[in-house]
């Protein structure tokens, strides 16, 4: 495979960057992989003005890294180390993930340069920033800091850290980010869009037709969305199928433990299965609908009723938001 020239000597390095050809791609990804895009992006969250696409450069992990996780997107410019994830659900173990990703960055950069970490003198590096863009849904603040230390069992002078900045991307939300770059802006506007036409009893595959024609039709990444209107239906329909799969091995680790209590014969058990099918069911649903804050991820499998179980999911699928259905459960 050929190479590619990083001409990152201005800044100090001298090494050749490898085309990533084997990550799974996400429209986040595709959007901001584009130098030009991520430099937009860049600016407006730093408040600098560099002009250059060629300046910045991407270095995007490959997939199958560290427990299967990948980047969304990672560049260098001006010194810097770059590291931008999108989310539709919160998730507040971004920061061990960012450590993930940055190790595996600066292992790179230390093995393409053939950097000599035993040697007595200080190697230098880019400085890491880690930016996590969220629109889950029920997502209130503008901007919120998460920190690896937060993770540790007991608290105390730690030898590691490791802090991702989350911004609200939302609909009203740091709208002078929004502004600042129109491409994040309607790449929000239509996973809005996409989740509203994603309403029960229609058929998924011809709502998100609907959402990209919708977008298409209002100069909403419209480009972007004629070229790849395909591809872009295939990956939200796989997202879907991905993230009910991950519902339904939950759900068939726990059938396992319910056949063998049923052997036991623990009647105990078989009522407490049924209860935590339909929580499952109502997980399952809602991280479809675009997730749910952890807390109440909890309250819905510690709950033992299978009535009242089965009466939170006839409301979600009344409800048009997860917001909505939290509000008429009070969870």
């Amino acid at each position: 495979m050929a190479t590619t020239k990083s001409g990152l000597a201005a800044q100090g390095y001298s090494i050749e960057l490898k085309p990533n050809r084997n990550f799974k791609d996400t429209i986040f990804n595709m959007l901001f992989n584009n130098p030009q895009e991520a430099l937009t992006l860049f600016n407006t969250l730093n408040g600098t003005s560099y002009a250059d696409p060629s300046a910045l450069h991407i270095m995007t992990l490959d997939a199958g890294l560290y427990l299967g996780y990948k980047n969304d997107v990672a560049f260098m410019i001006a010194d810097s180390l770059n590291l931008y994830e999108h989310q539709s659900t919160e998730n507040a173990n971004m920061p061990l993930r960012g450590l993930f990703y940055l190790a595996a960055e600066y292992q790179r950069l230390v093995s393409e340069q053939e950097m000599d970490i035993y040697r007595k003198s200080l190697l230098m590096l880019p400085l890491p920033r880690y930016i996590v863009l969220c629109n889950a849904s029920e997502m209130k603040e503008e901007k919120s800091i998460l920190r690896l230390s937060d993770a540790y069992r007991i608290k105390g002078e730690a030898s590691l850290e490791c802090i991702a900045t989350v911004y609200n991307i939302n609909a009203g939300h740091n709208k002078e980010i929004m502004e600042g770059c129109r491409t994040l802006a309607e790449y929000a506007e239509f996973i809005q869009r996409q989740r509203k036409s994603s309403r029960p009893g229609t058929d998924l595959s011809a709502s998100i037709t609907a959402a990209v024609e919708s977008c298409i039709n209002d100069n909403i990444l419209k480009d972007f969305l004629i070229a790849n209107k395909e591809k872009v239906i295939g990956m939200i329909l796989e997202e879907y199928d991905e993230a009910k799969q991950r519902e339904l091995d939950r759900r068939d680790g726990y059938e396992d433990g319910k056949t063998e209590g049923k052997i036991e014969g623990k009647a105990e058990g078989k009522a407490e299965g049924k209860a935590e099918g339909k929580a499952e069911d109502l997980l399952a649903f809602l991280t479809i609908r675009g997730g749910i804050p952890q807390s109440v991820r909890e309250k819905i499998l510690s709950e033992k009723d299978a009535d009242k179980l089965t009466s939170w999911l006839e409301t979600a699928y009344r409800s048009a938001t997860t917001e909505e259905f939290l509000a008429k459960t009070c969870l």
